[in-house]
């Protein structure tokens, strides 16, 4: 699978993150996290367990979005 992760980030077991997702350093996605595809965490952003996110989502630098939330496609969260 074409994902990339940097050394830093955190990515707990039981998360599905599709083909040409990016976690950037420092970032934490918690336990039943699903991201589609062409996906972006960025820097220090945290993502709660149970979160659904849609494809071409990007989460900027320092977001958190948190536990249970659901995001569209095509969508920027930004600080």
């Amino acid at each position: 699978m074409n994902v990339k992760m940097h050394e830093t980030a955190v990515v707990e077991k039981g998360t599905k993150l599709g083909e040409g997702t990016s976690i950037w350093h420092n970032a934490h996605v918690r336990e039943g996290v699903v991201m589609g595809k062409n996906c972006n965490a960025g820097h220090c952003a945290y993502i709660g367990k149970d979160v659904k996110v849609g494809d071409n989502v990007k989460i900027g630098n320092k977001v958190s979005v948190f536990q249970g939330s659901e995001i569209g496609s095509n969508c920027f969260i930004g600080p």
